[in-house]
């Protein structure tokens, strides 16, 4: 939703569209008109439905878990995949009870979903969630990651994944809740998110978080 589209605009369509598709299931039997109807005013909608629809099918007929990866061919690096099949599953044995050797090839647990970069929840002990190890090239991905970071008690910078403790000044700005973007200047911007357990309502205070982005 964000590529290409600032966030102000995107994320109350955002939103709509969790309220009337709530689950994965109901995405995956959506109406591509349907769809296109909520989102025509972000642009791309026809491209964007097909997507959303087909990220919900493949998710419900191979979800992401631990032990399966796939190629991402040249990524995060140039080659990085070229040793992966287009449709092989990268198994790792050590956590699959196998000889406890791990297949060191680059790949990711949800490379396979069309057009995602995200993370992969997992509970077990030792996981390390996805998004910890993404250097995306959007630049409100970036914003995103440099709010979790800063969640997590670290400055990242955007470019090359190093990290840096952050100050009390810093964590205070890291409040729980909301969405992050970039707001243009090289300044994160958070927007509240109304909720409650009917679902969500609309949207609160945009404000500054009062950091620029690390991206040098």
């Amino acid at each position: 939703f964000l590529n290409r589209t600032r966030g102000p605009v995107a994320i109350p369509v955002l939103f709509k569209l969790f309220e009337l598709y709530p689950t994965i299931e109901d995405m995956a039997s959506a109406n591509h008109e349907d769809i296109v109807s909520i989102i025509r005013g972000l642009g791309f909608q026809n491209q964007r439905a097909t997507k959303f629809i087909a990220l919900a099918q493949k998710w419900l007929e191979s979800p992401p878990g631990r032990g399966k990866r796939y190629r991402k061919l040249n990524y995060p690096l140039k080659r990085d995949g070229a040793d992966v099949a287009p449709d092989e599953v990268v198994r790792d044995e050590a956590d699959q009870g196998g000889d406890g050797q791990r297949d060191t090839r680059v790949a990711w647990e949800i490379a396979h979903l069309p057009g995602v970069v995200s993370s992969t929840a997992a509970d077990e002990v030792g996981y390390e969630p996805e998004w910890k190890r993404v250097l995306p090239q959007d630049k409100e991905l970036r914003a995103y990651l440099s709010w979790k970071w800063l969640q997590e008690g670290s400055v990242w910078n955007c470019e090359n994944g190093s990290r840096k403790k952050a100050d009390k000044e810093m964590m205070k700005r890291a409040e729980k809740g909301g969405v992050a973007f970039d707001g243009g200047d090289g300044h994160l911007i958070v927007m509240d998110i109304q909720s409650t357990s009917a679902g969500v309502h609309g949207l609160q205070s945009v404000r500054k978080a009062g950091f620029s982005l690390n991206c040098t």
